[in-house]
């Protein structure tokens, strides 16, 4: 014999509220074994801080800061992910700065250029360009040639600083102060 449902009669299919919701996440969670504060992680993402060298691959000098930067952004990734992979709670070294490091062999542009003199400041203007002692005078010899550029230069764009130098000390005391903001 087969039996079959009425034509009238609808077959109802429970609707879940909000509040039915709630109380299923909460009666959950309130069984889970470990304390709130380990089911839950909420993770802020900090955005990295850009690291830009301005590089001439022909220059012993920038292919130095070349490789320092490129080692310490490589040591900065690994222990990134050891960190991630281990507690948090004792750190061995919290000063493992991490960024994102651009290196171009393309001039800056003009307003970049601005940005970084007014990082290096008045006094060191004749770093970054050659012959330049002043503001004006640098843009004006930059714009006759990007050759007048003394690479490398290495500017951190997001704390405001810049060299035009391959002194290892230097550029490792400038990424060192990028997790000390």
């Amino acid at each position: 014999m087969i039996y079959s449902y009425p034509k009238t009669a609808k077959r109802q299919t429970p609707k879940l509220q909000i509040d039915d919701i709630i109380s299923i996440h909460a009666l959950y969670y309130s069984s889970y074994p470990f304390p709130d504060s380990h089911h839950v992680s909420i993770q802020q993402h900090k955005t990295l801080d850009i690291v830009t060298l301005f590089h001439k691959a022909g220059s012993p000098a920038s292919v130095r800061a070349a490789t320092v930067l490129k080692q310490a952004s490589a040591n900065a990734t690994e222990s990134a992910t050891e960190d991630q992979a281990s507690d948090h709670s004792h750190q061995t070294n919290p000063h493992r700065p991490d960024f994102e490091l651009n290196i171009t062999e393309d001039p800056p542009t003009a307003d970049q250029l601005k940005t970084i003199l007014e990082y290096v400041g008045k006094n060191k203007i004749s770093s970054v360009i050659k012959g330049a002692t002043t503001e004006n005078e640098a843009l004006k010899k930059f714009k006759e040639s990007a050759d007048n550029l003394k690479r490398p230069v290495v500017v951190d764009w997001n704390n405001g600083k810049a060299i035009a130098s391959d002194n290892e000390s230097e550029i490792l005391k400038m990424l060192n102060q990028l997790n000390d903001k």
